[in-house]
């Protein structure tokens, strides 16, 4: 939900679940990134990991820009505004 949320796929303004690798977008630029390759992971709030390349899994984030550094790992979880916004990699 939320303007840009799932780029492709979804329309603007609506919440979406990517079928074919279970990850969901909720917010502007929530998760813009996602590949084929990203898997299981879950972004709520505007910017929420916003910058995953490939082959990241099972993140949470919760909160405007929460793991916006966050490229390729696994397993990490932010909730707040800019929780982890600067670690990279599995925490």
């Amino acid at each position: 939900m939320g303007f840009g949320a799932m780029l492709t796929g979804g329309g603007s303004g609506k919440a979406k679940t990517n079928n074919t690798t279970g990850n969901i977008k909720l917010g502007n630029t929530a998760g813009a990134l996602f590949s084929s390759d990203d898997n299981d992971n879950v972004a709520i709030g505007t910017s929420s990991l916003n910058s995953t390349t490939t082959d990241s899994n099972n993140n949470v984030a919760i909160g405007t820009n929460a793991l916006t550094a966050v490229t390729t790992g696994d397993g990490n979880i932010g909730i707040g505004k800019d929780a982890m916004s600067i670690s990279s990699g599995s925490n």
